[in-house]
């Protein structure tokens, strides 16, 4: 999720860098994906306000976060080359020439 974020920064700055659709629909995707898998369930309360006819959102709810730092250490633990050429290997169509995906 943190390329997606660094994309949605990119996209917002198009000086910076050329994104496609393909990545913006990506990033997009992975937003969406992510808030349906982690929905925060916390509750919004709401109270009156004496100058509004409408209720009024309290946004003081408590919320249960996750540890970045151990996220980020697990991920770490099991990061791999994907440019490697004996680690990944297609199945049917053999191993990838990193000379020519480099320089195409």
């Amino acid at each position: 999720m943190m390329h997606v974020s660094k994309s949605c920064r990119f996209f917002l700055h198009p000086e910076v860098v050329m994104l496609t659709f393909r990545i913006i629909d990506h990033c997009i995707d992975q937003l969406r994906q992510n808030i349906m898998c982690s929905s925060d369930v916390t509750l919004i309360g709401f109270r009156w306000d004496e100058r509004d006819r409408a209720p009024q959102p309290v946004f003081q709810g408590m919320h249960q976060c996750r540890s970045f730092d151990a996220i980020d250490a697990w991920a770490e633990k099991r990061r791999f080359d994907i440019f490697d050429d004996e680690l990944l290997i297609h199945p049917t169509l053999g191993a990838c020439d990193t000379v020519t995906l480099t320089t195409q």
